[in-house]
């Protein structure tokens, strides 16, 4: 048995993060709590006590039903079973890092941008817990089916395998097949790359740069080759948070959903959230 907490906004990639985490959910034999984070209206001081007690109450009320509405819209009355939900006032980054802090989670599931979105291929929130969260983090875009057939690892050599207890037994549990994409530092292929602009000269040569959208789109093209609906990242996860940046939205739908397993420390990534917030 496990634990997976999934923040809902009602976007249309929160409606393919329930559908992925309910799939997961059975896989894992897991727990799945929905959460839903609400505010009320500031600046009422010339209401009465009892008015924003009123107000607080009522305002708590439709907040569930709403998740509970959304949750049969978009699941079957056999998948909604165990179903847990969780709502409260609160900030929604605060509120799910209050409840990965004092609660036993093993995943953590997120839409990869909410309504609000600007064109971005992935949001704040997305990003903030990637980078954050001590749990893998699955996020999903509009479109997105995911039934956790085959997973596609891309993963950096110098990760920290042998200190990922947690990421193992997961990817055990899931019983899924899986492709791996290694992502070769420049560094270490410099000598090849040489031989290669000798190769080709006169005509310019540029080796390949591991970043920005074009390293999205040769991720994405090697899971559509292998058949993959999930892509996990076994690598620090901040070149694939630039390059989904630098995709447009739209491109992204439909994709796979992404799996960013935590590394051992969150603490280089720290300084680059700070300057975005």
């Amino acid at each position: 048995m496990g634990r997976i907490l999934a923040g809902i906004d009602y976007g249309e990639a929160s409606v393919s993060l329930l559908k992925a985490v309910s799939a997961l959910r059975r896989r894992l034999r897991a727990t799945l709590y929905l959460y839903h984070a609400y505010q009320i209206p500031r600046g009422m001081p010339f209401l009465s006590a009892h008015v924003i007690e009123e107000l607080e109450t009522r305002t708590q009320a439709e907040a569930e039903n709403r998740l509970r509405a959304f949750l049969r819209e978009n699941l079957s009355g056999a998948e909604r079973r165990g179903v847990r939900l969780l709502v409260e006032r609160e900030f929604v980054t605060e509120g799910l890092h209050h409840h990965l802090r004092t609660e036993r989670y093993d995943v953590l599931g997120i839409g990869a941008y909410g309504p609000e979105n600007e064109g971005e291929g992935i949001g704040f929130h997305a990003r903030h817990f990637i980078r954050k969260a001590p749990v893998p983090v699955v996020i999903t875009y509009p479109g997105a089916s995911v039934s956790w057939r085959r997973m596609l690892l891309v993963y950096d050599p110098d990760f920290a395998l042998n200190k990922q207890g947690k990421v193992r037994r997961l990817l055990r549990r899931l019983q899924i097949s899986y492709s791996g994409l290694p992502v070769v530092h420049l560094k270490s292929l410099q000598k090849p790359h040489e031989k290669l602009k000798k190769l080709v000269s006169p005509a310019s040569y540029e080796p390949f740069a591991w970043e920005g959208a074009g390293l999205i789109q040769v991720i994405l093209g090697a899971a559509a080759s292998v058949g993959a609906d999930t892509i996990g990242i076994l690598m620090d996860p901040e070149a694939i948070i630039q390059g989904l940046k630098a995709t447009p939205a739209e491109k992204l739908h439909h994709s796979p959903a992404w799996v960013f397993f935590p590394r051992a420390s969150q603490k280089k990534t720290e300084s680059r959230e700070l300057s975005e917030e």
